[in-house]
């Protein structure tokens, strides 16, 4: 049984900075808290995790706020809420986690108002309601 007092009686307990157990006893992988090493363990150059500098979550929060303009062109708005959402899938996992959630919510909103817009468009057109083609 173990001493409760011990810093090691849980997995939640960590040992005050600086404390580590006797040599020979190191306690298992993950039971020290981030940035401590046991002794004479420390991390490598790159060994932490870069922030993704990729701009992918920007690109996508972009793309997203330039397809809320250019919805009422199906043409054009079409292909800028694709990317956008692309854009924004891919920079989810990045640092950047709120740009791209925006930049998807956007997207997804631009997609909508263009595919009804076009779905208006294509039945005004089928029934000869197009401002060109009225008759005065």
């Amino acid at each position: 049984m173990q001493d409760p007092r011990s810093p090691y009686s849980s997995p939640q307990q960590f040992p005050p900075p600086g404390q580590f157990p006797p040599a020979g006893q190191v306690p298992p992988p993950g039971q020290f808290p981030p940035g401590q090493f046991p002794p004479g363990q420390y991390p490598f150059p790159g060994q932490f995790p870069q922030p993704d500098t990729s701009g992918k979550a920007t690109a996508g929060m972009v793309l997203g706020l330039i397809g809320l303009i250019t919805w009422c062109i199906p043409l054009f708005g079409v292909p800028v809420a694709i990317c956008g959402m692309v854009f924004s899938v891919k920079g989810i996992s990045s640092p950047n986690r709120g740009r791209a959630v925006a930049g998807l919510t956007l997207s997804i909103i631009s997609a909508v108002l263009t595919l009804i817009n076009a779905a208006i468009g294509a039945y005004m057109g089928a029934h000869g309601q197009m401002w060109y083609q009225q008759h005065h």
